[in-house]
C-alpha cells in the first residue's frame, strides 16, 4: 500500500532531495564565507560548528511542539510544517549566498541551520 501512494513518493523525493542540496551546499559553504568576507577557515568552521550546535538545538526542542499544534489544527499539519521547513530553509540558504556583511551573513546561516535541523525528531 505504502509503494503505491503517490504523495508518499513525492513526500521521500522531496526531503531525498533537500537532503542532498543540504550536504552539497555545507561542503562548499565555508570556502565561499571564507573567501567572500577574507576569514580563516578555521573561523568559518567556527561559525558554523556553533550555529549548527545552536540551531540543532533550537530546531529540534520546538519544531515537535510546533508540528503538533498545526496537525491540532488542520489535517496533514506536520506535513505542511515540513514543507515549510524546505522553503524557508532554500530561502535562508539564498539569503546566506548574497549576504553583504559578515553579521548578515550568520544571520542567514543560523536560521537555514534551525529550519534545516527542524525536522529531526528531539
Amino acid at each position: 500500500m505504502l509503494q503505491s501512494s503517490i504523495p508518499l513518493r513525492w513526500h521521500i523525493a522531496g526531503y531525498a532531495t533537500l537532503a542532498i542540496a543540504a550536504n552539497g551546499t555545507s561542503m562548499w559553504v565555508p570556502g565561499l564565507l571564507a573567501g567572500r568576507f577574507d576569514r580563516g577557515l578555521a573561523e568559518v568552521g567556527l561559525w558554523m560548528g556553533t550555529t549548527a550546535v545552536t540551531g540543532g538545538l533550537v530546531g529540534t526542542a520546538s519544531a515537535g511542539w510546533i508540528a503538533d499544534r498545526l496537525q491540532d489544527r488542520h489535517a496533514g499539519g506536520r506535513l505542511l510544517f515540513g514543507a515549510a521547513l524546505g522553503v524557508g530553509t532554500a530561502a535562508a540558504w539564498i539569503a546566506l549566498l548574497v549576504a553583504p556583511t559578515v553579521p548578515t551573513a550568520l544571520a542567514a546561516l543560523g536560521v537555514s541551520m534551525t529550519l534545516s535541523l527542524a525536522w529531526l525528531p528531539p
